[in-house]
This record gives C-alpha cells, sequence and structure tokens, in this order.
C-alpha cells in the first residue's frame, strides 16, 4: 500500500461548501439542527479530516470565507506547508504544485493579518467563488452549513457544464443534511456506518485486564477495572475515526459507492 503523500490527488482542489448553522435565520428552518456544542464539533472535526487528507496528498483545498473554517484552514495548512528536515530539495519536489488553501471571497475581518501572513509565504491564495465555477474542482464536499450552501451547489450543476462529484456528511447538520437522500449527490457516511454496524457481531477487541497493577502509589496496589464501566462503542459518536476514513473514501480518485455485503 502506498503512503498517503503518494497517493495520485497531487495538484487537484477540493471545494469545502458549508461551516456553522445559524439557527436564528428562518430560511435555515427545516434543517436537522444539533445542539450548538455538538454540531460545532462535527463540523470542526469534519473539517479537520477533509483538510489533513488533502493537504496530506499534496492537493488543494478551497473554501468560502468564513469566520471559523477559515482560521481553521489557516492553521492546518502550516502542519503540511512547513518543509520537513531534508525535504526541500528543490522547487520541482515540493510537495505541493501551487498554493494549497485557497480561500475564496476573502473578507478575513478579525483574521487579516493571518491571512496576508500566508499569502506572504505561499501557502495561501484568494480568489472569487466565480472564478471554481469557471475552473471547476474536482471534488465538492458540503459539512454543515446554511441554505446558501444549497445554491452553491446547483449553480455546479448547470446545462452543458462538467458535472462534479459532490459529497455531504449529514452528521454535521445543516445543509449537508438537506442533501442526505438527493441521488446526485454522493453520502459515503452512511454507507460506511452501515458497513461498520453489519459487521459490528464479527469485531474483537481485547478486553482490559480484571485487575492492574501500579507503582505509582507504592506497593503492589491493585486497580479493580469494571467492564460495566466502559460505555459500549456507538456511531456516531466514533466520529473522531470515521471522519477521516471518510474523507479517504471521498479522495479516492476510483471513487464508486460502498458495496454493503451482509453479514
Amino acid at each position: 500500500m502506498k503512503p498517503i503523500s503518494e497517493l495520485p490527488y497531487r495538484g487537484r482542489t477540493v471545494l469545502l461548501l458549508g461551516g456553522q448553522v445559524d439557527e436564528t435565520r428562518s430560511e435555515d428552518v427545516g434543517f436537522d439542527m444539533l445542539g450548538s456544542d455538538e454540531a460545532d464539533v462535527r463540523i470542526e472535526e469534519a473539517v479537520i479530516a477533509l483538510a489533513r487528507a488533502v493537504f496530506a496528498r499534496g492537493g488543494q483545498l478551497a473554501l468560502c470565507d468564513e469566520p471559523v473554517l477559515t482560521p481553521l484552514a489557516l492553521e492546518l495548512v502550516l502542519d503540511y506547508w512547513q518543509s520537513l528536515p531534508g525535504e526541500e530539495v528543490g522547487v520541482d519536489n515540493r510537495r505541493f504544485t501551487g498554493a494549497p488553501l485557497l480561500i475564496l471571497d476573502s473578507e478575513h475581518t478579525g483574521y487579516f493579518e493571518d491571512v496576508q501572513h500566508a499569502i506572504q509565504i505561499g501557502c495561501a491564495n484568494t480568489a472569487t467563488f466565480s472564478s471554481q465555477i469557471e475552473t471547476p474542482p474536482d471534488r465538492i464536499v458540503c459539512i454543515g452549513g446554511r441554505l446558501d450552501v444549497v445554491e452553491q451547489v446547483n449553480r455546479f450543476n448547470l446545462p452543458n457544464s462538467r458535472q462534479v462529484p459532490v459529497f455531504s456528511i449529514p452528521s454535521t447538520g445543516g445543509a449537508a443534511s438537506r442533501f442526505e437522500n438527493t441521488v446526485s449527490i454522493h453520502n459515503p457516511e452512511e454507507t460506511i456506518v452501515k458497513a461498520i454496524l453489519s459487521r459490528q457481531d464479527a469485531m474483537r477487541f481485547e478486553p482490559p485486564p480484571d485487575v492492574r497493577t501500579t507503582q505509582q502509589f507504592g506497593g503492589d496496589r491493585h486497580l479493580d477495572w469494571e467492564s460495566s464501566s466502559f460505555e459500549p462503542d456507538r456511531i456516531p459518536q466514533f466520529r473522531y475515526s470515521l471522519y477521516p476514513l471518510i474523507m479517504n473514501v471521498i479522495l479516492d480518485p476510483d471513487f464508486v459507492e460502498l458495496p454493503i455485503t451482509p453479514h
């Protein structure tokens, strides 16, 4: 199996549409609304998983400027932009063929200096949303978001235009949940969760020892571990490992819906 950095996605662009859901906007009524804290965690974890998957493959992540997502993406891209010791051997061998982060319709009020710094060192650039329509991305991923995300996706599905694969992560709520049952939009999350649940009976984990010893408090003090104290694994509580798996499927250049094999 090839390392992630060698997977064939170098130079391709993934457009992230979404972000926070505004529960006060009347037009957003009807979206799946999570508790504000839970929604923020899910959206951020999904965005982190997507950004890391794109950057690790040398691709480009494009996103519409958003007060939460833009600063998060700026922080993540620096982890991949900085050269590792001995890695930088010439311009032709750089990990990225261009700026790995593209900020669309940039306003960057409140984080202007961060955006400018990223542009100066070459890890970010700015453009307009309309430019992405003229030169469509290779993938569109919907995570959370308000009603305008639905309109943005529709602008890529114009007659006589190249159809861009669109993916949604419904568990992040908002506009992404609106696409859950849309035939033309892929939902790898549902497929992967069903595949995991269908095989759950076959999963075996080594249980913790009933008794463990520790030298922390001196002597041979025993610590009892009650099996009932461990909450059973559930989904989407498993999202910290589920979201990275979903992004790997989305970025597969030969993506097809995963088949569900009954257990």
